[in-house]
C-alpha cells in the first residue's frame, strides 16, 4: 500500500509543524505494523522405558507428564504476555535437548542403550510429524536434538490433544529403568494486532 502525502505551500514555521505531525504518524504507523511479539516457553518431560523392553525391536513410548497432553494457552507465557491461541502467527520448537538417566552416572551413557530416537507431535485431527531424529548416539549422558527443521506447531497447538512422543529402538537391554528427559524450548510470535 502506497500513501501519498502532499505539503501544500505554508508559512515556514506551519510546515515545520506539519512535517513532525507527518513524522509522528508515519513512526506510530510503522510501529503498529510490527507489532510483532514473542516469547519462548521451556517444556521438560521424561519417558519410562522398562528394563523388560527388547533391544532392536522398534517402539513408541508416551511421556507422562507437560508434553502428553499440552495446552500451550495455560503456559506461564501465553499468561504473562495476556494474550490467547487466536493471536498466534507461529509456534516453532528453537531448542531441543535429550538426557539419559538410569540412577547411576556410571551408566548414563546414550550410545550403550539408544540405537535411534525420533520425537514427534501430533493431535486428534492434525497427522503425526516428525520434529527430530538421532542416530549414532554419542558417549554421552545428553544429546542436543537436530529440530532446526521441525515443522510449524501452530495447527497441532489450536487443535486439541495436542501431544508428544517418540519412536526409539534400543540397542541392548537396560540393567535398569531407563528415563529419557526430553527438554524442548518453543518460540511463539505473537501478532498483537491480531492479523
Amino acid at each position: 500500500m502506497f500513501a501519498r502525502v502532499v505539503l501544500l505551500p505554508l508559512h515556514w514555521p506551519a510546515t515545520i509543524q506539519h512535517m513532525r505531525v507527518v513524522t509522528a504518524c508515519l513512526l506510530v504507523f510503522g510501529a503498529g505494523c510490527s507489532a510483532l511479539d514473542e516469547f519462548e516457553e521451556v517444556f521438560q518431560d521424561e519417558l519410562v522405558i522398562p528394563a523388560a523392553v527388547s533391544p532392536s525391536a522398534p517402539f513408541s513410548a508416551g511421556y507422562g507428564g507437560s508434553l502428553s497432553a499440552l495446552d500451550l494457552s495455560t503456559s506461564r507465557g501465553f499468561l504473562d504476555a495476556g494474550v490467547s491461541p487466536s493471536d498466534v502467527d507461529s509456534i516453532r520448537i528453537v531448542d531441543g535437548l535429550l538426557a539419559i538417566d538410569l540412577g547411576d552416572p556410571r551408566l548414563n551413557d546414550l550410545s550403550l542403550y539408544v540405537e535411534s530416537f525420533a520425537l514427534f507431535v501430533e493431535s486428534n485431527t492434525q497427522p503425526r510429524a516428525n520434529l527430530a531424529t538421532v542416530t549414532d548416539l554419542p558417549m554421552a549422558d545428553q544429546v542436543v536434538l537436530p529440530v532446526s527443521e521441525s515443522p510449524e506447531l501452530k495447527p497441532y497447538a489450536t487443535d486439541s490433544g495436542m501431544r508428544f512422543g517418540a519412536d526409539l529402538v534400543l540397542r541392548q537391554r537396560p540393567p535398569l529403568n531407563v528415563r529419557l528427559t526430553t527438554t524442548l524450548t518453543v518460540r511463539v510470535d505473537i501478532n498483537l494486532l491480531g492479523s
